[in-house]
């Protein structure tokens, strides 16, 4: 059975990795576990992100994350985006750790209590099974029907030494993640609303491939690919906007 933490009362007991955050000038300390800390995005790269979400319409419902990691992302979207987030991750002390961190950054925007953050919840489990999670959400909050999912965010593991992070590579797969979470996502005008946190060293034809995926899943949705750079001359972050 899926364990679910709830940001409010999770602690920090077992977690030993922990670092302050530089790009929020030091202000927001988080949490990761199994080494997770090279993997986590950055708070000033998440902001970013989560700023361009507030200027779309979204349908109605949960912002998810199926491959939370350290919950970064998924705090910053909740907060800047005011909804209640679902984050999913496979290894247990890092989905802790992950609730460890929006409950930081609730305290850091000093939004304890909003309504957006006391819902939220963060499950251990496999993010590919869109029908699990959906189902351990109703259940733990005695909900009559599923939840609804309003945006979907995927930041796929990737190896470290890889030079060419290839598809197959990527854990979850993205084909899993489509075929597991599209009965349960909310549409729009545009249909469903999804962002693809990809590697920046993926090819042309890699990219090619990716639409191909998504195609196959939501045939001829709108698409924008958004590289991102941090500046020093070097492209940091590839993304690729669905819906």
């Amino acid at each position: 059975m899926s364990q679910i933490f709830d940001p409010k009362t999770t602690s920090t007991n077992g977690l030993v990795e922990f670092s302050p955050d530089k790009t929020a000038g030091k202000e927001l300390v988080f949490y990761h576990a199994d080494e997770g800390q090279p993997l986590a995005t950055p708070w000033q790269v998440a902001l970013a992100r989560s700023k361009l979400l507030t200027e779309l319409q979204l349908p109605e419902g949960y912002i998810l994350d199926c491959a939370c990691g350290s919950g970064i992302q998924l705090g910053a979207h909740i907060a800047l985006l005011q909804r209640p987030g679902i984050g999913v991750e496979l290894n247990p002390a890092r989905a802790q750790a992950s609730a460890v961190n929006i409950q930081s950054i609730a305290n850091y925007r000093n939004e304890s209590t909003a309504d957006y953050f006391v819902q939220t919840r963060i499950l251990s489990g496999d993010g590919r099974d869109g029908a699990v999670v959906c189902a351990s959400i109703a259940d733990h909050f005695q909900f009559q029907s599923m939840p609804s999912i309003a945006f979907l965010h995927l930041d796929p593991a990737r190896p470290r030494n890889s030079r060419t992070h290839g598809l197959n590579e990527m854990a979850p797969r993205l084909d899993e993640v489509f075929q597991g979470w599209k009965k349960h996502l909310n549409h729009g005008p545009a249909g469903p609303s999804i962002l693809l946190d990809l590697s920046p060293r993926l090819s042309h034809q890699q990219r090619l491939d990716v639409e191909t995926m998504v195609d196959q899943v939501w045939q001829g949705i709108a698409r924008t690919w958004v590289w991102t750079s941090r500046g020093r001359g070097r492209i940091d972050r590839l993304a690729l906007w669905l819906g």
